[in-house]
């Protein structure tokens, strides 16, 4: 099996676990002598299963992902993954910096402070435009890598 689809095979595992707990909480009570529609123990034991299996492949996925180094051989799979988590947090907060030095003009009477912004928001969306497409380029390295890489 290859990487990229143990991945796929994780989120399918995960949607199953939660429908499954969905199916427990609607399935705890009964109605008088009424039985639920389904058994809540049968229900916990499929839960159990799949969580086995969740636990299992998460395993593998995370050994593989620490133990496969990259064509360039400096790095690992996992530290691609942290690298393009890292990204991610700068382009948001660069995101949510950009939008808040961005002035509106609302001002009602001459006697209103006037705001300006402390950085340059053009800069800081060139910014945002670099490190989103270092974390293109670093999410497509990472999908090729999935796809060619066995899990262990």
């Amino acid at each position: 099996m290859k990487l990229a689809e143990a991945l796929l095979l994780r989120v399918d595992l995960q949607k199953k676990l939660r429908q499954i707990e969905a199916r427990l909480v609607s399935n705890a009570k009964m109605q008088g002598d009424e039985p639920p529609s389904e058994s809540p123990v049968n229900l916990l034991l499929k839960f159990d299963d799949c969580n086995k299996q969740w636990e299992d492949l998460v395993r593998r996925i995370n050994k593989t992902n620490s133990l496969t180094m990259t064509e360039t051989g400096t790095s690992s799979i996992a530290d691609m993954i942290i690298k393009r988590d890292a990204i991610k947090q700068k382009i948001n907060a660069l995101y949510k910096l950009s939008a808040s030095a961005t002035i509106e003009l609302n001002r009602y009477s001459r006697s209103e402070i006037i705001q300006r912004s402390a950085i340059s928001v053009p800069d800081i969306q060139n910014q945002i435009d670099e490190q989103s497409r270092d974390y293109r380029e670093l999410d497509t390295k990472l999908q090729a890598l999935n796809w060619n890489t066995d899990l262990l």
